[in-house]
């Protein structure tokens, strides 16, 4: 365990929370540092040796080990009645969901989060593509677990949604910067799309009433 995290703790980055249980990603360059050697202090206690002088922490910062975030690829999958949602994706790395079929799941389709105060398992998307899929009476949900209702402060960037077909389902956004919905088909007789915090839209060449 001590030599396989050695070896993978590479960089860190630092995430700045404006209160307790709040995630705060701004706009301003996080600290960011090469690890080049970690002791093991106790079980829980480790001694990390930075490339460089250590950023300044405050109370509830966390830190991000941006060189365990995959590439991720998921394509022609088909997920039928999902008793969750039908795939959770939070990733920095490049993320393309492709031709897969989500087909009733009891919650979304597709769920990206992130989650810095709960199950501290996931950071912030930097780069999706969501295409040719079907979402099938459940969609997708983009919904980062940030207390913070300021649209300069996003947590996801650049998530393209495109050419999807969506049956009695949509999409939900909060807090992502560079948000793009387009050329999709819905079968509602408006557009199913519900943003909150989000900065950089384009809506464009969507469908309404498609049957497929």
């Amino acid at each position: 365990r001590r030599k396989s995290l050695r070896q993978t703790l590479m960089v860190i980055n630092v995430h700045q929370r404006r209160v307790a249980s709040s995630l705060n990603y701004t706009q301003t360059p996080h600290p960011r540092r090469k690890v080049v050697n970690v002791e093991a202090k106790t079980d829980i206690d480790w001694l990390v040796t930075l490339d460089g002088p250590a950023p300044d922490f405050n109370t509830n910062d966390v830190l991000d080990n941006v060189t365990w975030h995959p590439n991720f690829t998921a394509r022609n999958n088909h997920i039928d009645m999902d008793p969750v949602r039908g795939f959770l994706i939070t990733s920095r790395g490049r993320v393309l969901v492709d031709g897969n079929t989500f087909w009733h799941c009891a919650m979304p389709g597709l769920l990206i989060e992130n989650d810095a105060e709960g199950w501290y398992e996931s950071g912030p998307v930097r780069g999706m593509q969501v295409r040719g899929n079907q979402f099938i009476h459940c969609g997708i949900e983009i919904n980062p677990r940030t207390h913070s209702e300021n649209p300069d402060e996003p947590v996801h960037e650049n998530i393209l949604i495109e050419n999807n077909y969506f049956k009695d389902s949509g999409v939900s956004a909060r807090n992502v910067k560079g948000l793009a919905v387009i050329g999709n088909r819905f079968s509602q007789s408006t557009l199913p799309v519900r943003v909150s915090f989000c900065t950089n839209l384009n809506f464009s060449g969507n469908t309404y009433g498609a049957n497929k």
